[in-house]
């Protein structure tokens, strides 16, 4: 959708569209292996194939320009002199302005096809240098986990416990557990010098990421239903993961610490439902002894009596994994939250998304005018002046715009500085604030080389047509003159 509005607005030829498409996939492919690890050297051998195959493409387009821009002055100027005469004799002479032009033929779009190339280049770059950090006598313990990861995640795909079978999981499980035992106190050794093999942080995530899908699997073979009294508990707990993986999946960058507290308190009264590790909704416990001679007799009826009377509901192992499966979530979302309190949340939202606009107007080498830039400086300027003895303390203490608001921000935020009362989040802000500064002053550098490139173009077309000692501009002038 991007490409179609640029081409539109740009006039992008339509060659290029397919050349992008493939692009646009590729790039999105290498994301989704970044991102996952989950990728073999075939894996990268196939990727690395479909790249060639669009490198050879886009040099036929460079190509086909080149050809454009030799071809172009050369009928161009011909044209022109047929009509003046050919007496001079001289050969048509290119200028700079007539091989941009050839090369201009396919429009900007052909530098955005490169650009999009060259970065589906650093992506493999940076995927192949992953698995070259592997050391080789891990590779095929990589490389078997990484196909028990898939054939587990076509497993849970079928979203029901009666669409695979236990023996499916099992075997799976003893390839887990044959890998796993491999291991010496936790760690992969060199069976010659028994040193740590390096890159066997990516296998041991491989097979912890195996083992729980193994356990999710078992958990929905073992679902609690019919009369069971823990199935209320059971069912809660599914609805809470269920909600905490679309929050990972789909807002796991826009969470705050606020939002994940209902989730943290809901949890927490699941688990003061345990007495002694298990889920009894009754809370009894087994009596306690306090005579301190008993025969056997009695010792073996109390223990009778109290098993009877504290009797553990089936499905433990069940609500004990989904328990720690929920707790491993927050803990995720926990880690990619972003630290900034609710006073803050209006700055770093603007914030993020000037910053975000900046990074797109940079990655297409968009060219700003005066204006827009004063336009950006001026955004910035803003949000800049809301900081009170360099701290940030929310737009609701500024109140309004103008001086009168800024005096306002002052005010309030040394108020709260003397209070001791500094929002969380001050680093995240000033990392912001630095970056779209930065990322502002090159696209002001780059708009300027590209105008200084501009005016030398001009200066060079100009000395075409340079007046002789007589004040012609060359023989055809005078010719007509006389």
């Amino acid at each position: 959708m991007f490409f179609q509005s640029w081409s539109h607005h740009h006039k992008a030829v339509e060659q290029l569209y397919p050349i992008y498409v493939s692009l646009a996939k590729t790039k999105h492919v290498l994301e989704q292996l970044l991102e996952s690890g989950l990728y073999t050297e075939i894996t990268l051998k196939e990727v690395e194939a479909g790249i060639a195959k669009l490198h050879r493409n886009v040099d036929e387009l460079r190509r086909i320009a080149r050809e454009r821009a030799t071809a172009s002055p050369m009928t161009s100027t011909a044209s022109d002199h047929s009509a003046a005469g050919a007496a001079a004799g001289d050969a048509p002479k290119a200028s700079k302005g007539d091989l941009a032009a050839g090369a201009l033929a396919f429009g900007p779009g052909l530098a955005l096809v490169e650009s999009k190339l060259q970065a589906c280049n650093k992506d493999l770059a940076s995927l192949r240098a992953a698995l070259a950090a592997i050391d080789p006598a891990l590779l095929p313990l990589h490389t078997r986990l990484i196909e028990i990861k898939h054939e587990l995640a076509s497993l849970l795909a079928r979203h029901s416990p009666h669409a695979f079978s236990l023996a499916e999981v099992q075997i799976l499980q003893d390839d887990l557990r044959e890998i796993d035992s491999i291991r010496i106190d936790g760690k992969f050794l060199g069976k010659d010098d028994g040193a740590v093999l390096p890159g066997q942080a990516a296998v041991i995530w491989l097979l912890e990421a195996c083992y729980d899908d193994v356990h999710e699997l078992l958990a929905l073979r073992e679902a609690i239903g019919g009369d069971n009294p823990l199935r209320p508990v059971y069912e809660r707990l599914v609805r809470i993961k269920g909600r905490l993986e679309r929050a990972y999946t789909v807002a796991k960058w826009n969470m705050r610490m606020d939002d994940l507290v209902p989730l943290q308190i809901e949890l927490g009264e699941i688990d003061n439902l345990r007495v002694d590790g298990n889920e009894d909704r009754d809370g009894d416990q087994a009596p306690h002894s306090t005579s301190a001679v008993t025969t056997a007799t009695t010792t073996a009826a109390a223990a009778a009596a109290a098993s009877a009377a504290a009797a553990v509901p089936e499905g433990q192992a069940v609500l004990h994994f989904l328990l720690h499966k929920c707790y491993r979530i927050v803990y995720k979302l926990q880690m990619a939250a972003e630290p900034v309190a609710d006073a803050l949340m209006p700055v770093y939202a603007s914030l993020a998304t000037l910053q975000r606009c900046l990074l797109e107007l940079k990655k297409w080498r968009v060219r700003l005018a005066p204006r827009d830039l004063a336009m950006y400086q001026m955004r910035l300027a803003k949000i800049d002046d809301m900081r009170v003895d360099g701290r940030f303390y929310g737009e609701e203490n500024g109140g309004g715009g103008g001086g009168g608001g800024a005096a306002g921000a002052a005010g309030a935020g040394q108020q709260q500085a003397q209070q001791g009362e500094v929002p969380e989040g001050q680093g995240v802000l000033h990392a912001m604030l630095d970056a779209c500064y930065e990322l502002l002053r090159e696209l002001q550098s780059a708009s300027e080389s590209a105008d200084d490139e501009d005016e030398i173009d001009l200066d060079d077309d100009d000395d075409d047509g340079d007046f002789d000692d007589d004040g012609y501009g060359d023989e055809d002038d005078r010719e007509e003159d006389d």
